[in-house]
């Protein structure tokens, strides 16, 4: 059963290494940039086995253009019409309930 496993990822490893991807660089461009530093003498001032690490990333996509400004408008109206719904689900309710009395 072993063998058939390494067989499989043997397989996978080289479809994925070997198929032709078509990638159109031009659109690709850099969307972000991170970094991370980790040591365990920052967290307890006590550096056990005097280990650390300094990990970077980069990502890569398409190009946003124009596409952000009518995404967020998109999410705007649509966060405006889901508080509206709500607050007049939320008002309705309260004009059923006398708030002079006390429940």
């Amino acid at each position: 059963m072993r063998g058939f496993y390494i067989a499989l990822k043997a397989a996978l490893f080289s479809f994925a290494a070997l198929a032709p991807f078509h990638v159109n660089a031009q659109n690709i461009v850099q969307l972000g940039y991170g970094r991370l530093v980790n040591n365990d003498f920052l967290g307890d001032l006590k550096d056990r086995g005097q280990t650390g690490s300094y990990v970077t990333s980069r990502i890569y996509g398409k190009s946003w253009g124009a596409h952000f400004q009518r995404a967020l408008a998109k999410f705007w109206n649509f966060a405006r019409r889901l508080i509206l719904k709500h607050l007049t689900i939320w008002l309705t309710r309260l004009q059923g309930i006398d708030l002079t009395q006390g429940h």
